[in-house]
């Protein structure tokens, strides 16, 4: 106790339970879980007393932040790849997911990809919240207090959750140029798209798609939508 440690874990403590009491009042903020790793220097066991500390409060920033830096010793290969990969906790989250039209594995993967899912997070282009929503795609460009505030991941899914039907429409369902469009908007995705005289195998799809970075987006996502699926049924199997 009375350790920077210490603190920000006590304020994080508080806020999470300020967002619950408030019942969707208040807004999430961002993990505090990122920036108390470097204070912990080499010790792997204050690591893995962090990861609980992430777990108990249903952080899934703070569990995939401690998960990436742990060295794994203790942990199995499944156990590993739970907590880089991990599932909501029963609650706002899980019911936005679980009502979604999308496949849940593949809200969970973009949100990995988009945002690590920080719920607060704003992107240098404008880009807001768990699923990296333009503002223009809310109302009042966001600028919404209370359990419509882009903050809540529960709001920031349902936009995302939207896209991603509409885009599905859009091509079909191909999950690579709907990916594609989410990421670099269905105009880009539709002009590669007809570049290639439409219908092209997704395989060349994805080896044209003109920027760098939405093609690894679209492969990282897509990758992580197979993890996801995986991890899903493995444990509704339990």
């Amino acid at each position: 106790g009375g350790s920077p440690v210490f603190d920000r874990m006590v304020e994080q403590a508080l806020d999470h339970d300020v967002v619950r009491a408030s019942g969707g009042a208040v807004a999430p903020v961002r993990s505090k879980v990122p920036a108390i790793l470097p204070l912990l220097r080499s010790s792997e066991l204050d690591r893995h007393a962090l990861l609980g500390f992430a777990l108990a409060a249903g952080d899934m920033r703070g569990i995939l932040a401690v998960a990436v830096e742990l060295e794994g010793r203790g942990l199995t290969t499944g156990e590993k790849r739970r907590f880089l990969y991990p599932l909501p906790a029963p609650g706002a989250i899980r019911e936005a997911i679980v009502d979604a039209a999308s496949d849940p594995a593949l809200l969970l993967a973009v949100a990995r990809n988009e945002s690590l899912f920080e719920p607060s997070v704003r992107s240098r282009a404008g880009a807001l919240g768990w699923m990296q929503i333009m503002p223009f795609h809310y109302d009042q460009r966001g600028a919404v207090r209370g359990a419509n505030n882009w903050r809540h991941p529960g709001v920031s899914i349902s936009r995302g959750d939207g896209l991603l039907v509409e885009n599905g429409k859009r091509y079909g369902g191909d999950p690579y140029r709907g990916v594609a469009a989410y990421n670099a908007g269905p105009r880009a995705a539709s002009r590669w798209d007809e570049q290639l005289g439409g219908g092209a195998d997704r395989d060349v799809y994805l080896a044209w798609i003109g920027y760098p970075e939405t093609r690894h987006y679209v492969e990282k996502v897509l990758i992580d939508r197979e993890i996801y699926d995986w991890i899903i049924r493995t444990e509704s199997s339990r």
